[in-house]
């Protein structure tokens, strides 16, 4: 479900397919979902046997269909939605000190092109640094050719995957 409306960009079918099987196993699992809009990436960590995940997002009418999604799909009670800045949120995250398994990163493509690139990418980097446990991966999603290599660099090293128009570049935690 997503309001109507919406100018969300939710990942294809056989993108997000894909992504999850080079994801592989999930059991067990601590998500976080930023720039969640309905969810979709979340919920799929959900039900592939993720432990928790906890979705970040700032508009109101999406939250409300994440969280109906939630409750229809029977997931609500190993999941957190909250209405924050996912940016703000990357950028300061809370002193909870929560480190996850598994980050979706998938910000709008706007926010990946001119003033707001720079800001962005920071928050990647930081997310890496600061959101991800031992072990864990970062995923961005972006369309293809969006990023220049050497900015991708700047965060780390990353594993490429394109299917189509979409990239989708993985992160391993920080050392």
């Amino acid at each position: 479900m997503a309001p109507r409306g919406m100018r969300s960009r939710p990942m294809l079918d056989r993108v997000r397919t894909a992504l999850f099987d080079v994801l592989g196993p999930l059991e067990g699992a601590r998500v976080l979902d930023l720039f969640a809009g309905t969810g979709s990436l979340g919920l799929e960590a959900l039900s592939r046997g993720a432990a928790s995940c906890l979705f970040v997002e700032t508009s109101a009418p999406a939250l409300g269909a994440l969280r109906t999604n939630l409750e229809h799909l029977r997931l609500a009670e190993r999941a957190r939605a909250v209405r924050s800045d996912a940016l703000a949120f990357a950028l300061s995250p809370p002193e909870t000190g929560e480190r996850f398994d598994l980050v979706f990163f998938d910000p709008p493509y706007a926010m990946l092109r001119g003033s707001g690139r720079p800001r962005t990418l920071e928050a990647l980097a930081r997310c890496r640094a600061r959101l991800l446990a031992p072990g864990g991966r970062l995923v961005l999603h972006a369309a293809r050719n969006l990023l220049a290599a050497e900015e991708v660099a700047l965060v780390g090293p990353a594993d490429e995957r394109t299917w189509g128009t979409s990239a989708v570049f993985l992160f391993e935690a920080a050392t």
